[in-house]
């Protein structure tokens, strides 16, 4: 999918970085799957790994809480010590994440971001308004953020507007 109303820019702290390879000029990457559990159950043992981790104070990870950005609700970041002292202080394998929490406190929509690689990225998963049971997975240059509600509606709309005939789902044993 194309969204030229959404070209833009690096995050600033990546202005030094060469090329966007691929994830520069508005382009987003959609990919569906049919699934019987949906993106939330996913989303809700992702961050449970993540408060386990986080409880632990492993040397392994850090932890840091960032000041939340884009009308999003939470903002942090993982980053690896030892893998940044062997890359002399690169941050490449440094993930963010954004949280977007519904009335109730649940987690709506999970950002994870790639924000110090040669091309920032991020990526969420939702599920299909109109079938919840399709699982949807967006990915998009970290330069759009500011645009992640737009993004997320646009493609929300376009794969209804497809109105499959049928769509069977086969249970994984």
């Amino acid at each position: 999918m194309y969204y030229p109303e959404m070209y833009g820019g690096f995050h600033p702290k990546n202005a030094h970085l060469l090329n966007c390879n691929g994830y520069c000029d508005g382009y987003v990457f959609v990919y569906v799957d049919v699934k019987v559990n949906g993106a939330k159950a996913q989303d809700a043992r992702w961050l449970e790994q993540i408060r386990k981790d986080r409880a632990k104070n492993s040397p392994l990870y850090r932890f840091e809480d960032l000041d939340s950005e884009f009308g999003l609700d939470d903002h942090f970041q993982i980053r690896y010590p030892v893998i940044e002292e062997k890359s002399k202080g690169e941050k490449y394998s440094t993930k963010e994440y954004f949280l977007k929490r519904d009335r109730n406190g649940e987690v709506q929509y999970l950002f994870e971001c790639h924000p110090f690689v040669t091309s920032p990225s991020c990526k969420v998963k939702f599920n299909l308004s109109s079938r919840p049971e399709i699982l949807v997975d967006i990915s998009f240059g970290r330069h759009l953020m500011d645009n992640w509600s737009n993004i997320i509606k646009s493609t929300d709309t376009k794969i209804a507007s497809w109105k499959p005939l049928r769509i069977d789902t086969v249970r994984e044993q």
